[in-house]
């Protein structure tokens, strides 16, 4: 059953309990690593859950649909290069742990943010799984013959920058699309209104000075491909034989004709 703490939010915040004040970035570091390592303790029921301190262990076990709800690719992939950065027994990697025990003021991360940034940077300098032609390479071959579709992405961007300028891209390119939309919606309504005003209006005028004289309003709607033309849009279509009620239905024959162009 799942957790009231956990429903209606998202993400490893939402799955697993807040740092707890007394805890240090270094302590809060050390057990997201121990969450990566495990996979989130994917699998792991209730009893199993238990042996789990409770400042370790996720709000409610992880299922496969829980898993997908709240672990989502990008909180894997920094939590991944986190790993690596913090278990490297390079001389960045020793200093990157040393980091984690300073304050800001003394030149270390301060955040935990901070800290899973310059994860990423030691990841796509120091990782032999970084493909830096991928990431930077635009819409087209790679090197090893095989398409790359993914988006470009700027020399120095972070995980949280290069979504953030995606997403930045996007919606400004959505505003665009609107925008255009607008604009050719205000367009046609002007163009329909021309029509309107400067086209079908001295038209109607006329029709109804020529039509103006009794009966015959109703002889023209009479006539076979005037009936016909009307009919082809109302089933079963008679022709009023009251003279006012013809006229209209002349006058909107008229105006399907020059506004729909059907003449």
């Amino acid at each position: 059953m799942m957790n009231n703490n956990v429903i209606g939010k998202a993400g490893l915040s939402a799955l697993f309990p807040p740092r707890r004040k007394e805890d240090s970035l270094h302590d809060n570091v050390r057990v997201m690593i121990q969450r990566v390592k495990n996979d989130f303790f994917k699998g792991l029921d209730d009893e199993q859950l238990m042996c789990l301190p409770d400042h370790v262990r996720p709000r409610v076990p992880v299922t496969e649909e829980v898993y997908r709800a709240f672990v989502t690719k990008s909180a894997r992939c920094r939590s991944r290069k986190l790993v690596f950065a913090y278990e490297s027994e390079e001389v960045w990697g020793t200093e990157f742990r040393e980091k984690l025990d300073k304050t800001k003021a003394e030149g270390g991360f301060g955040t935990l943010e901070a800290a899973l940034k310059e994860a990423e940077r030691l990841w796509r300098e120091n990782s032999p799984a970084y493909q830096g032609y991928r990431s930077v390479a635009k819409p087209g071959k790679l090197p090893n013959g095989r398409r790359n579709i993914r988006r470009t992405r700027l020399e120095g961007d972070s995980e949280a920058d290069y979504r953030r300028r995606l997403r930045e891209t996007r919606e400004a390119a959505a505003a665009a699309n609107r925008s255009h939309r607008e604009r050719v919606v205000t367009d046609y309504r002007r163009e329909q209104s021309a029509i309107l005003w400067q086209t079908l209006r001295p038209s109607i005028h006329a029709l109804a000075k020529r039509l103006s004289e009794e009966g015959a309003a109703v002889r023209e709607l009479h006539n076979e491909g005037v009936r016909q033309e009307i009919a082809n849009h109302v089933d079963g279509y008679i022709p009023p034989q009251d003279d006012m009620a013809a006229l209209m239905d002349r006058i909107l024959l008229e105006v399907q004709r020059k506004l729909l162009d059907t003449e």
